[in-house]
């Protein structure tokens, strides 16, 4: 034992002296979106990263801006979001503090949010959750349109305190369901 107290020192010593060969990654600016496909379900649409924990999710429509947008307010509706402000020039509309518990467009909320988990299913479900929802209609120069969502989302955890707060990401499905529902609506 009294040798291997030494060997050990010494390995550890050795250790904590070599230099640091592993390689650093640079860093992406900050403005530079990071994009990926949501996968076969979308074939058209993208996801890009605006900035850490913020996704936008933007999908191509093929009718006119003005009819996508008419269709956008009409499914924020039927969906049950509240419109807090919209501004149809720029075709704009978002909920900044959208209060919802449980479902949303008779959806279970894990559905579309990932709050962590517990013994009995997705932490989203059981917590009231505090979303800010953004979509804008972006008219295309060929006359068609793409719809952009983006949803950052906290949940007030209820085995916590009044004040435990939980950060939620985005599965991306309902800024995937709220573009499938425009393009029902318009054709498109």
């Amino acid at each position: 034992m009294r040798r291997l107290i030494p060997a050990l020192t010494l390995l550890l010593a050795s250790c904590a002296s070599s230099p640091d060969t592993s390689s650093t990654v640079p860093e992406a600016p900050f403005d530079a979106p990071e994009v990926f496909r949501p996968g076969d379900r979308l074939q058209e649409g993208t996801i890009s990263n605006i900035q850490p924990g913020v996704d936008r999710v933007s999908v191509p429509i093929a009718a006119s801006p003005d009819a996508v947008w008419e269709a956008l307010v009409q499914v924020y509706g039927t969906l049950g979001i509240e419109i807090a402000g919209a501004d149809p020039i720029t075709r704009f509309l978002n909920n900044p503090d959208f209060v919802v518990s449980r479902r949303l467009g008779g959806q279970r909320l894990s559905r579309y949010l990932e709050c962590g988990s517990g013994t009995i299913g997705g932490g989203a479900d059981r917590m009231r959750i505090h979303m800010n929802i953004l979509s804008q209609v972006e008219a295309k120069p060929d006359g068609q349109s793409s719809v952009h969502t983006t949803i950052q989302a906290i949940g007030d955890n209820p085995e916590g305190t009044s004040n435990s707060r939980v950060p939620c990401s985005s599965t991306h499905e309902l800024e995937l369901r709220i573009a499938d529902e425009v393009g029902e609506l318009v054709g498109g």
